[in-house]
């Protein structure tokens, strides 16, 4: 569905100005392993209903990869992270046999 201009500035105008929904850095990595890195972050947050934003570019190594969330969300953000690295790679296998197991057999 198309928005008309008018539709557009009434959209801007019922924004929350306020600056709860600043995005605010949670992680930043440099490497060759930091886009991976950054990217298996957002997939966690993305899992836990947190929205997160990658902000980086690979054809430059010497620009660091970072993860943003809204303001708001920053601390649960962390905590959802903290949570993950302690319950190490054994959780992420077991919830890897979880949607596998949801999504039924393999079709090859």
């Amino acid at each position: 569905m198309l928005m008309s201009m008018a539709d557009r500035v009434d959209e801007f105008a019922r924004a929350d100005p306020s600056h709860n929904l600043d995005a605010e850095v949670i992680w930043s990595g440099m490497g060759p392993s930091a886009e991976m890195e950054a990217v298996g972050i957002q997939s966690v947050l993305t899992a836990a209903g947190i929205d997160a934003i990658i902000n980086g570019f690979s054809q430059i190594p010497s620009v660091p990869f970072e993860v943003l969330v809204a303001r708001e969300q920053a601390d649960q953000a962390r905590q959802v992270l903290a949570e993950a690295v302690a319950a190490g790679s054994d959780a992420a296998e077991e919830g890897e046999r979880q949607n596998e197991a949801a999504s039924g057999p393999d079709p090859s």
